[in-house]
């Protein structure tokens, strides 16, 4: 890929806020016509979950007091707390890897398993199979291509496609990896310069760093 990639470090905001701000940009592309390729970095600023779009009635199962909001991509449900999320705003034209969602897929995993790899934590992706646990519950089922730690999934995606451009959020939990006396915080901002510096890795590009937080 020869073009740079804007970088967009939104902070940690709230899950209406996060949810909001991905739709916008997907949409943004949509009617843009000829873009570049975004990465969305983001924390949620409350424990929160999110649903995929046709998750209702899963939705209705959570408990009140919590934040919900519904992704535009599908899977289950998804809770935020301890995690580092991202969001991929890109076209099929921009990188050969991206004529698919099978392949994007495995490719911000990949990247995400170079991430963990840089600080020393040795990580796989799934390969498939197994019996899925009941409950709708994202991080309780992994499917092909997911990254997993000691047999338990610690980052999962979903991605929406239309017109040849796709919107891909991911979700990393980091909680496995907060060691006694180890702040979420402290760790979140190691992994995010771990997978930044992933990210840029494979696809030889530079950033192109955008203002965060935006009014919506």
């Amino acid at each position: 890929m020869n073009r740079s990639w804007r970088l967009i470090d939104s902070g940690f905001q709230t899950a209406a806020y996060n949810m909001s701000f991905d739709g916008r940009l997907f949409e943004e592309a949509l009617s843009a016509g000829d873009f570049s390729p975004a990465l969305r970095i983001y924390g949620f600023r409350h424990p929160a979950v999110t649903c995929g779009y046709s998750q209702k009635d899963l939705a209705q199962k959570i408990k009140t007091g919590i934040e919900s909001a519904f992704r535009m991509t599908g899977g289950g449900l998804v809770f935020h707390g301890t995690d580092f999320t991202y969001a991929v705003i890109a076209s099929r034209m921009h990188h050969p890897g991206f004529a698919s969602i099978e392949t994007s897929y495995r490719i911000f995993h990949e990247i995400i398993r170079e991430a963990f790899a840089k600080g020393g934590i040795e990580t796989e992706l799934f390969k498939g199979g197994g019996r899925r646990a009941p409950g709708g519950f994202c991080f309780t089922n992994p499917v092909r291509n997911d990254v997993m730690f000691k047999a338990e999934k610690v980052a999962g995606a979903a991605e929406k496609r239309s017109k040849g451009i796709f919107l891909h959020q991911g979700t990393v939990e980091l909680a496995p990896f907060l060691k006694e006396g180890a702040g979420y915080l402290s760790f979140y901002e190691k992994f995010k310069q771990w997978f930044l510096e992933a990210f840029r890795a494979y696809f030889g590009t530079e950033f192109v760093i955008e203002s965060g937080p935006v009014e919506l």
